[in-house]
Formats: structure tokens, sequence, C-alpha cells
């Protein structure tokens, strides 16, 4: 391999500050909201500061901080101080911040810098950060509850449902799936095989076939991509949604279109706040959602984050066979948290078997469908009664080969001795 001086030629470097930032955020989510947050701050925050459209307000930005990188610095600290003392009033007030999204506010700015070679420190400001001592005090949904919003949804509000709580994605990486990224698992003999999309059985043929739950790649072709596992409960609630998704757009589903699609005839993905959106109407339409409180400004179940926390609290309580520290980084993992160790996904990618097996033991306790956990249920005792009547079998045949190596043994002293 070698570099040319020719291939220099007609290379650009000079990109303005706000289009390397902007060029740096892979993530469509992560882009959208770091775009929205620096254009407060720098068209309405800091508005004296700087003019311009947000592009040219960027450059200024970057310039200033690279010429006097101590006038920069003693902004973010004012800004810090009023957002912390927002985090100080009553929860009541309409001013009112939580003291974990002011990082956030930073976040933009420190990419803006990063890509832009701005040596700024950062110390000094997040010395100034308020404590984090606002206690959730939110709860997840419980399986009656879920049961409750299943019978008030359609087909695709059921698949969203069903797969946020039996896998415990969020609803950005709702958003961001599409069919390729599925993958049925069945237990044939005791090991696990997977199919592909374009070998998905129909919902008779999955369950005659062991299907015990489905693989989802969340955040599919990007850094941040890490695998889930939805119960196969879930995963019939994508296959019946897909059959109506075809009759919607009137031909077959490509396995590289959203799962999630807007109304229509087209594949549109649906965003997450769409999809957030959607959670609500059947929440209220199934009387699950009520009129806040006076003096309260969220509800105690998290839309959508709510099956998430449903997912977290029943695997942690079902999975057993496992110390607490094993079973806290494995499910860690599943859920896309950040482990102990940079090493724990490398690591426990590796351990997908043993992932895959611990899921199962909670897929009893995800399971909302009563029908569905009593079909499972039997499933579970015919599988012992197999294995038993296995089992058997081969002592069987172990106690007639050693009764036949007897008799053998026996007929040959009885010709010795003749």
């Amino acid at each position: 391999m070698e570099i040319k001086k020719e291939e220099l030629e007609g290379v650009s470097v000079s990109k303005s500050a706000y289009d390397n930032f902007v060029s740096a955020i892979k993530a469509r989510e992560t882009r959208e909201k770091y775009e929205r947050v620096l254009k407060l701050i720098l068209c309405k925050i800091c508005n004296e500061f700087f003019s311009g459209s947000v592009e040219e307000r960027a450059e200024q930005l970057v310039k200033l901080a690279k010429e006097n990188p101590d006038y920069v610095q003693s902004l973010m600290l004012i800004l810090c101080k009023k957002l912390r003392e927002r985090t100080e009033k009553p929860k009541t007030d309409s001013a009112y911040l939580n003291p974990a999204t002011v990082p956030n506010y930073f976040k933009p700015m420190k990419k803006l810098f990063q890509i832009n070679d701005v040596p700024f420190s950062w110390s000094k400001v997040e010395a100034v950060y308020p404590e984090m001592n606002n206690k959730n005090e939110g709860r997840g949904y419980l399986k009656e509850e879920i049961r409750t919003f299943l019978e008030h949804a359609g087909l695709m509000d059921r698949a969203i449902a069903l797969v946020a709580s039996s896998g415990g994605i969020r609803e950005g990486g709702l958003a961001t799936l599409k069919w390729k990224d599925i993958t049925p698992i069945y237990k044939v003999g005791g090991k696990l095989v997977y199919e592909t999309v374009n070998q998905l059985p129909t919902e008779t043929e999955a369950l005659d076939e062991n299907l015990v739950c489905a693989r989802v790649w969340v955040y599919s072709g990007t850094a941040d991509v890490y695998p889930a596992y939805i119960s196969f409960e879930g995963y019939l609630a994508l296959m019946n949604w897909k059959t109506q998704y075809a009759n919607e757009i009137g031909m077959k589903v490509d396995e590289n279109y959203p799962i999630f699609k807007k109304d229509g005839d087209m594949p549109v993905e649906l965003r997450p706040t769409a999809i957030r959106a959607r959670v609500e109407n059947v929440l209220w339409a199934s009387g699950l959602r009520k009129p806040l409180e006076r003096d309260k400004r969220r509800h105690i179940v998290p839309a959508v984050q709510g099956f998430r926390k449903f997912f977290e609290t029943t695997c942690f309580d079902a999975v057993k066979g496992e110390s607490l520290l094993g079973l806290y980084i494995s499910m860690s993992y599943i859920v896309n948290h950040r482990g102990l160790t940079n090493l724990d996904s490398a690591y426990f990618i590796k351990r997908e078997p043993e992932l895959i097996d611990q899921y199962l033991q909670a897929v009893p306790a995800l399971t909302i469908s009563e029908d569905a956990i009593k079909n499972q249920r039997i499933k579970q005792q015919q599988d012992t009664i197999s294995q038993l009547e296995e089992s058997q079998a081969r002592e069987l045949l172990e106690v007639k080969s050693k009764l036949a190596s007897l008799q053998g043994l026996v007929q040959k002293l009885l010709k010795e001795k003749d």
C-alpha cells in the first residue's frame, strides 16, 4: 500500500465546524437530539454572545474557545450554575430540571469541540454538576396492565408491547429494527438451532418446531449494535403484524424494511416519538392512563420505558443458578446497560448459548398471555416426559447390554469347566 502525492489534491479538510459536528455523530436519533440542544444553547440561552444561524454561531464558539478558552470556560460555568439552580427548585415548579439531565446540555458542545480540535478542559464545569439525588419513583408495568394494554391494541401496537416487554428494548432501538434483524431460535434435541429471516415458519410450524425465543439485533449497522432476545410470544406477535404489514403495502415484505412503520401503504420508519405516541393512545383508550394530579409532572409508569422496567425486574427475579455479580453483568449486557468493565460485551458475546439459557429461565415470567403460558407449561411437561423416556430407554439398553455380557461370561465359564 502506498499513498501518492497527487491523491492529496482535491481532498478538502475545510468543512465548517458545524458540518464536522454533524458528520461525527452516526446515530440519527443522537444527531438530531444534539442538534436541538446545541441550537437551544447557541440561539437562545447564549443568544447575546453569538449571531447569525446556528452554523455560524457554532463556528464563532469554536473560534472563541481556541482563542480565549478561559472566557468560554467562564461562560460554560455560568450555564452550568443556572442549570443547577433549576434542579434545586421544587419538583412542582414548571422550571424544575431533573439533575440527571444537566450533563446532556454539555454533550453536544463536547462533541463540537472534540471534532474541531479544541483543546478544552471540562473538569471545572463537571465539578459544578448537581448531585444525582433525584430518586426515580417510577415503576414498570404489571403483567395484568400489559394484558389490558393488549386487549385494546392493534397488531402493530401488540408487537411493540410484546417486543419491548420481553426484550427490554428502548423506543429508540424499536424504531431502528428491520425485518432482517430478527432470527427465530429453536431448541431441538437439547441444542439451539437458528433460522434466517427468509426461512421463517408460520405460527403453527414455529410451535411444532420447538420455537423458544428469537434474537434481535438492536441498532444494527451502527457501533452501538447489540443482541437482545424476545419471547416466542413476542416473535409470533411480529409474524402476525408482518402479515398485516404485507397487506397494507400490497407487496412482499423486504427484509430491509423497518418493522414498525407509519400508517399507510409505504414502509416508512416509525420514529421513536411516534412509537411513544401510539403507546400513549392505547394507554388512554384502555383506561391505564389517567390525568396527572395537580402536583405531579409525570406518570408513575413511563409509556415505553415501563415495558423495559417490567423486563428488567422480571429477569432479575426469574433467573437462577448464577452468582449475583455474574447475573448482574449478564442481564446488563442483554438490556444494553454499561457493564462493570470494558470487557463485558466482548466476553459475553462468546457465551450466547449461556445467555439464551438464562433468558429462557425468565420467558415464562415474561409471557403475558395466559394461553401462551399454559401452552408453554404443557410443552415443558412434554419435554420433561420425553427426556425421562429417553433416559429410561438408555438405562434399559445399558441393562440389556450388561445382561448379555454377563450371559456370555457365564456360558464361557461353563464351557471351561466342562
